[in-house]
């Protein structure tokens, strides 16, 4: 992924959520999976998101109206969506800052090799051993 088109999979989440054309869950779900790609699964910024956006609780008494609890929920997603946006701008700032999370190379070196170059490799492997091998029987 390259930078422009992780900001502009963050810049489409600001939007969703100032708009309010989501559902708040999968746009939740949607944005954690972005924040972990872009970033990586333990990073800072994934686990903030995860851990302090939308959860929607609200103190209330036992002797709080629909109309209290409906009124205190929205405040409260209000909060969260400006909330979202900042957290999402800084995002943006800091992938223009210090770029994108380059996963640790994983298997060994074959396996990390294009597939093409990996038959071409052991073509060569297998054609420098018959040339080595009718070099030994020479000298022999």
């Amino acid at each position: 992924m390259t930078k422009s088109k992780a900001i502009q999979i963050l810049n489409k989440q600001i939007v969703k959520v100032e708009s309010r054309t989501f559902y708040e869950i999968s746009w939740v779900i949607q944005t954690n999976s972005y924040l972990s790609k872009i970033f990586g699964n333990n990073s800072n910024q994934s686990t903030y998101f995860h851990d302090n956006y939308w959860n929607l609780d609200v103190s209330l008494n036992s002797d709080s109206t629909q109309q209290e609890i409906k009124e205190a929920v929205d405040e409260k997603l209000k909060y969260k969506i400006e909330a979202a946006i900042n957290f999402l701008g800084e995002c943006i700032d800091t992938i223009d800052d210090i770029g994108l999370y380059k996963m640790p190379p994983q298997g060994n070196f074959i396996s990390r090799m294009p597939e093409k170059w990996s038959v071409a490799f052991v073509l060569g492997i297998i054609s420098l051993s018959f040339y080595l091998g009718t070099i030994v029987c020479k000298i022999s």
